[in-house]
C-alpha cells in the first residue's frame, strides 16, 4: 500500500509540473484585446463607412457578417459591408441565423449561404430559436453541415449557440463541425469545449463609435479561423440550387409581414381617398346649396332671406360633421411576435447583465410601453417556472415568462437562462482519468453561478483517487458533476468524464 501510494504521488507531481507547463489559463472578459477579440454584425449596425472599415482593420483580426435570416431573408447590409471589407483586406467569416425546418430545407439553408458569400474565409450555421417541425433537430444540423462541406473545401464550419439550446438540440451534430462558437455572457471563459466565446452584446468598438457583440479566441490563433485563403480566392462553382417543396417558416413571416404591411398601407391610402372625397363632395354641395339660395334670395322678400341664411348654417354644419366622420383610422399593427403557452422550469444565470422586461422587447404591439422591471443578476442561479415562450420573427431573438413563487418577474432572453440542477448526496472514492480538456470548477459548469471559475487542472490530478461527497445533474443530461476531495481538501466540481 506505501509503495502504491508512493506512485501516486510521484504521478501527481509529473501531472501538476506538466499542467502548469502545457495547459492555458482560462481567460476572463477583461482579457479581450485588439489580437483576440473579433465582432460579429449584421443590419442592426447599419452600414459601415470607408472610414470604419479603415479603423476596424486595426482592432480586431477578423469578423463575422450576418448574411440572410432564413433563406428568404437576406441582410441588407451585407453586400456593402462585405465590399468595405475587401476594400481594405479585413478578413470575413459568415454566418447564417438559421430558420431550417427539416433536414432538406436545412441544405438548401446552406447552400443559399454559400451561394450569397463563396469567398467568405468560414462559415457559422447559428442555430439558436427551435424552427425544426420534422426529421429531427440533430438530423437538421447535421444535413446543413454535409450540404456546406464539399462546397467550402477546407474552409472551416462553425456551430453558434448557447449550451442550452446546444444540449436540446444538438448535442450530437454539434461533434461533427470544426468548432463550437459558444455564446454565455458572462466574465468567465466557460468550461465547455469551444473555440470561440461570444462573451457580451455590449462591446464598444471605437472604431464603428458604438456597442456590439464581441467574442474571444483563446484556445486558438486568427490564423486557425482565416488561414485557408485558397479556398476563398478560388472557390467552387455556385452549383444550381432547388428550394425544397415545403416553404421555411422565415418565407413564411417574411410573406405574412409583407402582406400586413400592404393592407397597412392600402387601408390608410384607401382612408385617405376616403377623406378628400368626403371634404370635396360636401364642399360640391354647400357651394350648391349656396348659389342656390342667394340666387333665391334676390327674389324674395327678407323672411326668405333669413332662411336662406339658415340653410347657409346648415350646410356649413354638414360640412363640419362630414369632416369628423372622415378621420383616418391608425395603420395596423405588423404582429411580429409569436407566443406558445409551456410550462418547465430552468434556472436564471448569473453574469450576463441581461435586464427582465414588462413586455417581450421588439414586440410592436407595446413599443412604447416595454421597459425593464428587474435585474437578471438579482435572480442568479435561482430557479424559476416558465409559462409563455416568445419569439420575435423580426430579429430572431427568443423569450420566456418567468415567475418565482407564483410571482410573475417578466420576460427575460433565453440567453439568461441555464437549465436547473439536481443535488444530491452520493460518498465513493473515483481515480481521475488523464484528460487534458477537463478540469476541477468551482461550481457546477453553466449552472448559473456568475463567477464559475477553474480551481485545478485534471491533470494535476490526474491517476489520483479522491474522494466524492456529493453529484449533481443537469435537467437533460445523462452524465453527473461530481464534487471532489483530496485529503480533505475541496478541490472542485467535475464533470463525469473526468473519473474511471
Amino acid at each position: 500500500m506505501r509503495k502504491k501510494g508512493l506512485w501516486f504521488s510521484i504521478v501527481a507531481v509529473i501531472g501538476l509540473m506538466l499542467a502548469s507547463t502545457s495547459v492555458p489559463a482560462m481567460a476572463d472578459a477583461s482579457n479581450a484585446n485588439t489580437s483576440n477579440t473579433v465582432y460579429d454584425m449584421s443590419e442592426w449596425q447599419g452600414s459601415l463607412t470607408d472610414t470604419q472599415a479603415q479603423q476596424l482593420k486595426n482592432e480586431v483580426p477578423f469578423v463575422i457578417l450576418r448574411v440572410q435570416y432564413g433563406s428568404a431573408y437576406a441582410d441588407k447590409t451585407f453586400e456593402h459591408n462585405r465590399d468595405l471589407m475587401d476594400k481594405y483586406g479585413i478578413p470575413y467569416g459568415v454566418y447564417s441565423f438559421s430558420q431550417y425546418e427539416n433536414p432538406s430545407d436545412a441544405a438548401y439553408e446552406a447552400k443559399v449561404l454559400y451561394s450569397r458569400a463563396p469567398r467568405a474565409r468560414f462559415y457559422v450555421n447559428d442555430y439558436e430559436s427551435q424552427t425544426v417541425t420534422s426529421g429531427g433537430t440533430n438530423e437538421s444540423t447535421d444535413a446543413w453541415l454535409k450540404a456546406l462541406r464539399p462546397l467550402v473545401g477546407q474552409r472551416k464550419i462553425l456551430f453558434y449557440s448557447y449550451a442550452n439550446f446546444m444540449v436540446q438540440n444538438a448535442a450530437s451534430s454539434v461533434a461533427n463541425y470544426d468548432g463550437y462558437w459558444l455564446a454565455a455572457y458572462q466574465n468567465n471563459e466557460p468550461a465547455r469545449e469551444h473555440v470561440l466565446w461570444q462573451f457580451t452584446d455590449k462591446f464598444h468598438s471605437n472604431a464603428l463609435g458604438k456597442n456590439l457583440d464581441a467574442s474571444m479566441f483563446t484556445s486558438k490563433d486568427a490564423n486557425w479561423f482565416i488561414g485557408d485563403v485558397a479556398d476563398s480566392t478560388n472557390p467552387t462553382p455556385v452549383p444550381q440550387i432547388t428550394a425544397p417543396k415545403s416553404d421555411q417558416s422565415s418565407k413564411k413571416v417574411n410573406k405574412k409581414q409583407s402582406a400586413a404591411q400592404k393592407n397597412a398601407a392600402s387601408q390608410a391610402n384607401q382612408q385617405a381617398a376616403d377623406t378628400n372625397s368626403n371634404n370635396t363632395s360636401s364642399n360640391n354641395t354647400g357651394n350648391t346649396n349656396n348659389n342656390t339660395n342667394n340666387t333665391s334670395s334676390n327674389n324674395t322678400n327678407n323672411t326668405n332671406n333669413s332662411t336662406t341664411n339658415g340653410d347657409n348654417d346648415s350646410n356649413n354644419s354638414n360640412n363640419s360633421a362630414s369632416t369628423k366622420t372622415t378621420k383616418p383610422k391608425k395603420k395596423a399593427v405588423v404582429k411580429n411576435v409569436d407566443y406558445t403557452a409551456v410550462d418547465k422550469s430552468m434556472t436564471i444565470a448569473g453574469g450576463t447583465g441581461l435586464k427582465i422586461y414588462n413586455h417581450v422587447p421588439g414586440d410592436n404591439r407595446y413599443k412604447k410601453k416595454t421597459k425593464a422591471v428587474h435585474k437578471s443578476n438579482s435572480y442568479a442561479a435561482k430557479k424559476i417556472s416558465i409559462n409563455s415562450v416568445a419569439k420575435n420573427t423580426s430579429n430572431g431573438r427568443t423569450y420566456y415568462r418567468v415567475l418565482k413563487n407564483g410571482k410573475v418577474l417578466g420576460w427575460i432572453n433565453a440567453n439568461g437562462l441555464v437549465p436547473n440542477v439536481t443535488y444530491s448526496k452520493y460518498h465513493a472514492t473515483k481515480i481521475v482519468r488523464m484528460h487534458p480538456k477537463v478540469n476541477f470548477y468551482n461550481h457546477v459548469g453553466n449552472s448559473g453561478f456568475a463567477d464559475i471559475h477553474v480551481t485545478n487542472y485534471g491533470t494535476g490530478y490526474a491517476y489520483t483517487p479522491v474522494q466524492i461527497t456529493q453529484r449533481a445533474k443537469k435537467d437533460g443530461w445523462k452524465k453527473y458533476y461530481y464534487k471532489a476531495y483530496y485529503q480533505g481538501k475541496f478541490i472542485g466540481w467535475a464533470y463525469g468524464a473526468m473519473f474511471k
